[in-house]
Parts: structure tokens; sequence; C-alpha cells
């Protein structure tokens, strides 16, 4: 039976969410207050199978690796952009024991499939290798912002997004659904990002924001690999370079610092060519972390009508995919969803 919802939020979760209801066949209308600082929109869109200081596989990256790409693609195909990039990741080793480390890591048959050993990167020679590196594979870089950028055109086209911030006490509950400025939907849905903190009915759920910097730098080498250090050097064509993998938890303002500019500009210094190396841009935003690193996805314990899709933080692009099909099949089809993401964990 076709629904209707109410989504609150149209950053990658909830253009994700959106994508995976209309594409099932369900209605969706969109509130954003436009926020220019949105995470989505400062973020690389990086996908890295292996991940942390102990090198491990991210969560579940067996299954959600796959589906994510083959969203994606999909998505790029109907929108006729190109959204997929893949990318390896050469990361920077600094010690002896840290090139111990990842070879035995590595060597575990569940992690071969996402490493590459002895291939040429003649490129390298322009970069001050501290020690040694590893290279992980089927790793990528999502233009999310481009995404998020057609969707938003396409919801306007159809006068489906309403820009504004979302007014709480114009909530009306009625039997079986909920209605918001006369309009009566299936449920509302939640994706509003680090701003959940001011939502007077999710704002229970432990979410933990951390606030991310970025640099947009031109180089005049072309890189045709990210380069993993404190933060990540990821291409972004002509020149273009994102760095940025900062994390401050206690600074929940979303103006850049100098700071965080200065230590990543020095970090890059010792690696790169200092005097061919300019910033363009610098840009901050507050990503929506929580406190167990799992999101949360599930329903309000009072209001069955309300629904929280949120708190995905740096893996935003890896799990919003499979996750939000998962989460459709949750709100059309009443199945379960996995402990690990449903907010009920906390109730």
């Amino acid at each position: 039976m076709k629904k209707s919802y109410l989504i609150v939020g149209q950053g990658i979760a909830g253009s994700c969410l959106g994508l995976q209801l209309e594409n099932q066949g369900h209605n969706v209308n969109f509130i954003d207050n436009h926020h220019q600082n949105a995470a989505s929109l400062v973020a690389a869109g990086l996908i890295n199978p292996i991940t942390g200081k102990r090198i491990v596989k991210s969560w579940n990256v067996d299954i959600l690796l796959p589906y994510a790409i083959n969203f994606y693609h999909k998505i790029a195909q109907d929108f006729q952009v190109n959204l997929v990039y893949p990318l390896n990741i050469i990361r920077l080793l600094h010690n002896q024991m840290e090139e111990n480390d990842w070879e035995s890591r590595t060597s575990i048959d569940d992690l071969k499939a996402y490493v590459v050993e002895n291939e040429e990167n003649n490129w390298l020679k322009n970069i001050k290798i501290p020690f040694s590196y590893g290279e992980i594979t089927q790793s990528y870089r999502i233009d999310i912002g481009l995404l998020i950028k057609n969707y938003k055109n396409k919801l306007i086209h159809n006068n489906q997004i309403q820009f504004h911030p979302f007014d709480f006490q114009s909530i009306i509950f009625n039997n079986n659904s909920v209605a918001y400025q006369k309009k009566e939907y299936d449920g509302i849905i939640f994706c509003e990002g680090a701003q959940m903190s001011a939502n007077p009915f999710f704002n229970y759920l432990p979410l933990k924001p951390t606030k991310g910097e970025a640099l947009f730098v031109n180089y005049p080498f072309e890189f045709p690999k990210i380069i993993k250090n404190k933060t990540a050097f990821v291409p972004l064509g002509k020149n273009e370079y994102w760095i940025g993998g900062t994390n401050d938890w206690n600074d929940q303002n979303n103006e850049p610092t100098l700071e965080k500019q200065t230590l990543m500009q020095q970090e890059w210094h010792e690696l790169l060519y200092p005097n061919l190396f300019s910033i363009q841009n610098h840009r901050a935003a507050i990503r929506p972390a929580t406190k167990d690193r799992f999101p949360f996805l599930g329903k309000h314990p009072e209001h069955p009508n309300l629904f929280i899709f949120n708190g995905f933080g740096t893996k935003a692009t890896l799990l919003t995919p499979y996750l939000s099909n998962h989460f459709v099949d949750f709100l059309t089809k009443n199945t379960s969803l996995m402990q690990e993401v449903n907010c009920n964990r906390f109730n």
C-alpha cells in the first residue's frame, strides 16, 4: 500500500531515504532549513573499507559496500551525472611498528580482498613518504554534494520541498497518522543531522556531535589515489583536493578555526612541496556522531508516527544506502530493525 512521509532534513541520510521510498512507490515531502554548513555538504563522501588504528574492516562492509556502490551508480544514471569515483587509499606508515601491524593485520583472510600489494605507484615520488605505506582497494569518493543538489532540484520542480526551520509545535497527532501544516502523513521522519539536539522528541538519544574541518586546496600534481595520513588528501579533479578528517568533540561552533587550518597545513607541508600548495577554501561542520558509533533508526516510544533516521557520523556514505532500504522495509512492511541500529536500545 502506498504511504506518505514528511522527511525533515535533506542531507545524505534524508536524500537516500527519500530516494528509496520513491523507488518503492511511496510519496515523500521534505522540510529543509537550507543549512549551508551541513555536514553532508562539507564532507568528501569517502568510503573506506579498512579503518581505525587497529586496522579492521568497517562494520558489515561485505554487505554494505556492494549495495552502496550499486545504489550510487543507479542514482548517477537516473540524474545523468558522475557520482562514483573508485580511488585506492595510500595509507602512510611512519615506523617499523606501524608497518609490522599493517602486514600482520592485512594478512588475515578477511582483509585480503581490500588490500593491494606491490602495485606501481611512480607518482608517489612527489610525496615525502615518512617510512612506508599500505594500499587499500575497493575504496571510493562519492560526490554527495552533487547527489543532494540534483535531488533537491527534482524536489523543487515537483513542489516536494520547503525551505524553513521545522516547527515542532505545528505537529498534530491523529489516530493512525500525523499532520503538519494542514497536510496528513503516515509518518514524519527526522534526518536533521547534528541539529537533532534541538528536537524535543528525540533529543533523549545520546548524540555525540563532533566538529570536522576541511581545506579545499590547489596542488599542481595530479594524484590518482587518496593519501591517508592523520588527515586525508583526496583528489577532486583538475588539481583540486580536499583535506579533512579532523575531530573536535568540544567545539560545537560550525565556524572554521585557524588552529585546525594551521595543523592541516603543517601536516601536508611536511609531505608535499609547500610553496606549490594553495588554500582556496576552509569549511567546518558538526557531524551527527553517536555515543556507541551506530546510527539511530526507529520510532518514538510514545508517538508511533514519528521516526528517526540519523546519527551516521563519518560513515554516512557507506551506511545510508543499505540502511535506508532496511528502514523502508521497517516503515512499510513491518519488518524488524537490526538491534545495533535500533534506537530502542536507549529507551
